[in-house]
């Protein structure tokens, strides 16, 4: 009888350890998701501000270029507030003239994010022709 309660006892510690471990793996996972819609959802702002302003390559780049343009110096603050390891990982803003049109351009953002205690880097990119 002895034994029996023992072996009760093991197979419950090793479920109530099973269950943990599920919980810190969703945990995880709800960190990830939610860093990956932080990432889309400042992208989309950057392109929606470009959206708003005269679409000329030139104006684009030197507002919003990863050089330091002002626009792109505000809104990389912004991404490092709200995203880990933005420091070490800079996002990188692309923008080309498309082709003879001078008010047409495409624009490549780039953001990269560390997750806390993981040493993979991961990046969210967004390309989109502005017009």
């Amino acid at each position: 009888m002895l034994i029996e309660a023992m072996v009760a006892i093991v197979v419950f510690s090793l479920g109530v350890l099973a269950i943990i471990g599920l919980q810190a793996t969703s945990t995880r996972y709800i960190s990830d998701a939610k860093y990956r819609v932080d990432a889309a959802n400042l992208v989309e702002q950057l392109i929606s501000q470009m959206w708003s302003e005269d679409h000329t390559a030139s104006t684009l780049t030197s507002k919003y270029a990863a050089s330091g343009g002002s626009g792109y110096t505000a809104w990389k603050s912004v991404v490092a507030s709200r995203l880990p390891g933005v420091a070490d990982h800079l996002p990188s803003v692309t923008i080309e003239a498309d082709g003879s049109d001078t008010k047409i351009s495409t624009v490549t953002v780039v953001v990269y994010w560390q997750p806390p205690g993981s040493s993979t880097v991961h990046n969210y990119t967004a390309v989109s022709r502005i017009r």
